[in-house]
C-alpha cells in the first residue's frame, strides 16, 4: 500500500516567513539605530564625563532630515540633538580612560588637554579624531614619542605644543599635517634649524618658535 508523503503544514511554512521577515526588519532596525541614533547616544555619555571633570564645550544644534532629528529627539530626548564640536579639559585629571571615552565625539573639531597628566601612550588615543581641526597640549609632558600619533591627524589646522618636550627628532613627522596652517613650538627643544625646517617643508604654515626673528614671535600664545 502505497502512503503519501507528509508536506509541510501551512502553519510550519507561515513560521519561517514570519521569522524571516522579523529577523530582516530587526535587521533593518539595528542598522538605522547605528547609524542615526546611536553616534549621538555615545556623544551623550561622553559629555556627561566631560561635565564630571569639570570641563567646558562648545556645541551646534544636530544636523539632518527632520525624520532625522525626531529619531534622535524621540528615543534620547531633544537635548541630546546636538553636535559637540570643541571641548576643553585644561588642568583637569585626563587618563587612557577618559581619551577613550572623547573619541565617542564624532564631531569633534577642537580640543584643550593643556597642563594634563597625558602621557605619549595616552597621545596615541588621539589618532582616531580623525575631524579634529585643532589641538593644544601646552605644557603637557609628551616627548618626541607622540609625533608619530599626531601626524596621522590629517585634517589638523591648529597645533599647540608650547612647553612640552618636543626636539628636532619630531620635526619629519610634522611634515606630514599637510593641512596644517598654524603650529607654536615655544619653549621646547626644537633647535632653530628644526624649526626653519618645518617651515621650509610647509610653507603655508605659520611656525611660532620662541627663536624664530619673525613676527610671530610676538604672539603671546
Amino acid at each position: 500500500m502505497r502512503t503519501l508523503a507528509k508536506r509541510p503544514s501551512r502553519w510550519k511554512q507561515f513560521s519561517l516567513r514570519t521569522l524571516l521577515l522579523f529577523m530582516s526588519v530587526c535587521c533593518v532596525l539595528m542598522g538605522v539605530w547605528a547609524v542615526y541614533i546611536q553616534p549621538y547616544r555615545d556623544q551623550a555619555v561622553a559629555y556627561d564625563m566631560v561635565t564630571r571633570l569639570g570641563g567646558n564645550t562648545v556645541t551646534k544644534p544636530g544636523e539632518g532630515s527632520r525624520w532625522h532629528q525626531w529619531l534622535v529627539i524621540t528615543f534620547l530626548g531633544r537635548k541630546r540633538f546636538i553636535r559637540i564640536v570643541a571641548v576643553d579639559l585644561s588642568s583637569k585629571q585626563v587618563d587612557d580612560e577618559v581619551l577613550e571615552g572623547l573619541i565617542h565625539l564624532v564631531f569633534l573639531e577642537r580640543l584643550v588637554l593643556d597642563r594634563t597628566p597625558i602621557t605619549d601612550e595616552s597621545v596615541a588615543a588621539l589618532e582616531r579624531f580623525d575631524q579634529l581641526e585643532e589641538l593644544s597640549l601646552r605644557y603637557t609632558s609628551i616627548t618626541d614619542s607622540s609625533a608619530e600619533s599626531l601626524s596621522k591627524l590629517g585634517g589638523l589646522r591648529t597645533l599647540y605644543l608650547t612647553g612640552t618636550r618636543m626636539s628636532d627628532e619630531a620635526i619629519p613627522h610634522f611634515r606630514q599635517l599637510g593641512a596644517l596652517q598654524e603650529v607654536f613650538l615655544r619653549w621646547t627643544d626644537i633647535t632653530n634649524q628644526g624649526a626653519a625646517q618645518l617651515t621650509s617643508t610647509l610653507p603655508h604654515c605659520v611656525v611660532h618658535h620662541h627663536a624664530l626673528q619673525t613676527s610671530a614671535v610676538r604672539n603671546t600664545r
